[in-house]
């Protein structure tokens, strides 16, 4: 997901800057010890808390989007009520940042909401454009496509920065 949004688009430009820089890109699911792997660099998207590696943040924030045809014929932005009413698209660590968005709202009382749990966030983003549900998603870049199109639609404004989620680099590794 990460690599189709974010990488992918933009490797004909890289290529271009650094024409003689051998790339290779790997998609791995989980986290990788790059004592053991031979990476040079990465991007990352999930927590960024992660011991021995110090990191840089480079996008954050986030925000509740899902497809037009869910929401059609209501009114922008929807309320916390209107938008819980609906199902919510999650991890099932709730990762993706429901409880923080919810709690900045003033909701609390969270044991009573549909959230529709994933395996990981790719696929409560897919969930969400596919109309059925309302996911959080990091609003620049992973979604510019589809807001810019309309596919998708951010159905309140209010914004969560999670301090260890998001995209981000690791920037130095402690090889100990």
């Amino acid at each position: 997901f990460l690599a189709d949004r974010l990488l992918r688009p933009n490797l004909a430009e890289f290529k271009e800057l650094f024409p003689k820089l051998r790339l290779d890109m790997s998609y791995f699911r989980d986290f990788v010890d790059f004592d053991e792997a031979d990476i040079h660099a990465a991007v990352l998207f999930g927590e960024s808390d992660r011991k021995g590696i110090a990191t840089t943040m480079l996008y954050n924030k986030a925000v509740p989007v899902c497809s037009p045809s869910l929401v059609d014929g209501r009114e922008f932005p929807m309320s916390v009520e209107e938008i819980i009413g609906l199902p919510l698209a999650t991890t099932k660590d709730h990762t993706t940042g429901w409880l923080e968005w919810l709690a900045a709202a003033g909701f609390e009382e969270t044991s009573n909401l549909d959230f529709v749990e994933f395996e990981d966030g790719g696929l409560a983003f897919d969930y969400a454009t596919s109309g059925r549900g309302v996911a959080m998603a990091i609003e620049v870049p992973l979604i510019r496509h589809e807001l810019s199109t309309g596919s998708l639609v951010v159905v309140n404004p209010r914004a969560i920065y999670p301090q260890n989620h998001g995209i981000y680099l690791p920037t130095a590794l402690d090889n100990k």
